[in-house]
This record gives C-alpha cells, sequence and structure tokens, in this order.
C-alpha cells in the first residue's frame, strides 16, 4: 500500500501545530470520523448510501487539501517575504 505524503500528513495533523492549521485539523477529525462511524452492509446492493457517503467524504478532503495548501502557501510566502527584508 503505496502512501502518499499527503496521507501521511492527514494521519497526523490532529498533532500538528501550525499556526492556523487548529481548524483544519478539527475539520480533518469531523470529516474522518463522521465516515467512520457509519457502518455498512457490503452484502446489501440495494443500499446506495455508501456510494454517496464516499463521493462527499471525497469532496471534503479535496477541500481540506486545498485550505491546507493554501495556507502553506502563505506561510511560504510570508517567510520569504520577511527572509528578504
Amino acid at each position: 500500500m503505496g502512501m502518499t505524503l499527503f496521507t501521511i500528513y492527514l494521519k497526523n495533523i490532529p498533532t500538528l501545530y501550525i499556526t492556523g492549521m487548529e481548524m483544519m485539523a478539527n475539520r480533518f477529525t469531523v470529516i474522518y470520523t463522521s465516515m467512520k462511524k457509519k457502518a455498512y452492509d457490503p452484502l446489501d446492493q440495494r443500499k446506495a448510501e455508501y456510494d454517496s457517503d464516499y463521493a462527499e467524504f471525497k469532496r471534503s478532503i479535496n477541500e481540506l487539501q486545498v485550505c491546507i495548501r493554501t495556507i502553506h502557501f502563505m506561510l511560504l510566502l510570508d517567510q520569504t517575504i520577511t527572509a528578504k527584508c
């Protein structure tokens, strides 16, 4: 199972302390636990709950990834500007 850097980052996000990341860590925890707590019956093909829930989970994680990248870019930009001064 190949783990991407983002996957490793997401698993460790609740323990990271970066300015502006607390809200992202909380958001990830809510997204993850809401998906984890649902019980699905893999043998019941009539219910399409999993497909819609998984699509929502992926959409939420993608939005979170964009927010995290934006925060990192802003922090990097701030450090670059500070270093030039």
